[in-house]
C-alpha cells in the first residue's frame, strides 16, 4: 500500500498563484496527457510546486486537486526525466451539483473581482453580469470583466471548494430581458433581491435550480421592477439592512443553504 504524503498549505502564494486546499487542473493549469495523467503547465502553479514544494526529480508530492466537471481527487505531482510535471490522478469523487446562478449588474471592479472568487466557493453555478438602468456603464471597461480574467478569479475560487467541483459558467453585457428569457427557457426558478420585498426565502428554494438578480448600488429602477413583476419574478428580503452586493450574496447562499439542509438538524 502506498503512504501518501499530504502538504495542506494554507496561504502561501507564488507569483500570482495561490494555494489554499486544491489544485483546479483547469485548461489555463494543466493539460490532459492520458486517461487519469496530467502536465502542468502553468508556469505560476510549476513555480509554486518547484520552490515552496521543493518538488524535484528525485521526490513527488501527494496534493488535493480538482478536475474541472469531474470531481475531486487526489494527484501524484512528480518531475519527469525532461523538467516537466506531471500529475497522476487517485481516488476521484464525484461532488455535488451547483445549481444557484447570479444575475448581477454591473459593479465596481474589485468588487467583482472579489464576487468571482468567493461566490464560486459557495457554490455559484454561474455569473451573468447586465448593465441595469442605473449601473455605472463604465465598470464593463475593466479587464476584470475579461472572460480570461474573471476565468482566473473563478479558478481561484474552486481552488478553496470543498463541495464543488463543476466550472461555473460566465457572461457579461446580455440585456436584462435577455437574461429572464434565457432562465425561463432553462426553466430555472427565479428571485430578485430587494430591501423593500415583503417575502423571504422559503421552503420551495430545496433542491430547486435558482436564478438571483442583483442590483446595483443605487437599486432597481421602476422599469425593471415593473419586468420582474410581469415576468412573474418574486422579490425577495435578505435584511432590514442595506447590504452591499458581495455581502448579499454571501447572505443569499447561507440561508439558501440554512433552508435546504434544515430537515438534517439533529
Amino acid at each position: 500500500m502506498v503512504n501518501f504524503h499530504f502538504d495542506f498549505l494554507i496561504g502561501i502564494k507564488s507569483g500570482n498563484y495561490s494555494l489554499v486546499n486544491n489544485i483546479v487542473l483547469s485548461p489555463n493549469i494543466a493539460k490532459p496527457i492520458g486517461e487519469g495523467l496530467y502536465e502542468i503547465t502553468d508556469l505560476d502553479v510549476l513555480t509554486h510546486l518547484k520552490t515552496f514544494l521543493k518538488l524535484r526529480d528525485d521526490s513527488f508530492r501527494t496534493l488535493k486537486v480538482i478536475v474541472p466537471d469531474e470531481g475531486h481527487g487526489i494527484g501524484k505531482f512528480k518531475v519527469t526525466n525532461f523538467g516537466e510535471v506531471q500529475v497522476e490522478i487517485k481516488n476521484l469523487t464525484a461532488t455535488k451539483k451547483r445549481r444557484v446562478h447570479l444575475a448581477i449588474a454591473s459593479t465596481r471592479p474589485p468588487m467583482a473581482k472579489r464576487i468571482l472568487e468567493h461566490a464560486t466557493t459557495l457554490g455559484a453555478a454561474s455569473f451573468n453580469f447586465f448593465s441595469a438602468d442605473l449601473s455605472e456603464k463604465s465598470y464593463f471597461d475593466s479587464k476584470v470583466y475579461d472572460e480570461n480574467q474573471a476565468i482566473q478569479y473563478v479558478e481561484k475560487g474552486m481552488a478553496q471548494c470543498s463541495q464543488f467541483s463543476s466550472f461555473p459558467g460566465y457572461s457579461k453585457g446580455q440585456s436584462l430581458e435577455d437574461v429572464i428569457n434565457n432562465f425561463q427557457r432553462e426553466q430555472c426558478t427565479q428571485y430578485w433581491l430587494d430591501k423593500n420585498a415583503i417575502n423571504f426565502f422559503g421552503e420551495s428554494i430545496s433542491n430547486k435550480d435558482l436564478c438571483l438578480y442583483i442590483g446595483p448600488e443605487r437599486g432597481w429602477s421602476q422599469r425593471e421592477i415593473e419586468l420582474f413583476e410581469s415576468s412573474n419574478i418574486l422579490g425577495v428580503k435578505l435584511s432590514d439592512s442595506v447590504m452591499r452586493v458581495e455581502f448579499a450574496i454571501n447572505a443569499a447562499f447561507a440561508q439558501i443553504e440554512y433552508i435546504s439542509n434544515r430537515g438534517k438538524d439533529v
